[in-house]
């Protein structure tokens, strides 16, 4: 008798842990050709540690790991940093595709209420990283990202097939494997490479 009230008290106490509020992390995943992420994952990790009290937990800062599926972030929560003593603790976050390699360098959110949606969100800025090897965040369509300042910094670009044709007033620049050069594809398919002294004129716009 003593052992079944005894697991009874543990399985309410695990119950319990588990019930806590907690954030529902959405949001859709596109590669660098503008394509969704067919496979990968995001990761979450705590600025340092902290407490919560529905129940009562020390929430310590190990890596938390969610699965992108064609290119949507799959069954991911994480505790709301508004929710978290001391104030001010953010996560950092990352995004990497199938092969483990980065697609999104590490930037700090603050994660708060019930829904996130990280396609809507800004990452603090002294987070914003340049080098992006081939992520962006949507929220149904794509989202735009504030203006960003390269500084004395470079990126990487990597070999991929032509991409599709971009949006409206859009330019979409990437290294073409067929060529190995630095070009620029435009809303009307025109693809023009920038070190073959092409130049974009207004009829290829």
């Amino acid at each position: 008798m003593r052992n079944r009230i005894l697991v009874t008290i543990l399985a309410c106490l695990l119950f319990s842990l588990n019930a806590g509020a907690a954030t529902t992390v959405i949001g859709t995943v596109a590669d660098a050709s503008g394509g969704l992420l067919a496979n990968g994952t995001i990761q979450f990790k705590l600025s340092q540690e902290g407490t919560v009290t529905d129940p009562l937990l020390l929430l310590q800062n190990p890596t938390i790991t969610c699965t992108i599926t064609t290119g949507v972030i799959t069954a991911c929560s994480v505790r709301g940093n508004d929710e978290i003593s001391p104030a001010g603790t953010v996560y950092e976050v990352q995004i990497f595709d199938a092969d483990g390699i980065t697609l999104l360098p590490p930037r700090t959110y603050s994660i708060t209420g019930a829904t996130w949606d990280i396609g809507t969100q800004t990452p603090n800025p002294s987070s914003v990283q340049t080098g992006i090897h081939g992520a962006s965040l949507h929220s149904g369509d794509v989202i735009p990202a504030a203006n960003q300042e390269f500084g004395a910094f470079y990126s990487d670009f990597g070999e991929i097939a032509a991409p599709a044709n971009p949006g409206a007033n859009v330019r979409r620049l990437f290294v073409n494997s067929a060529t190995g050069e630095l070009s620029v594809r435009t809303t009307a398919g025109v693809t023009t490479s920038l070190e073959a002294g092409g130049i974009l004129s207004a009829a290829n716009r």
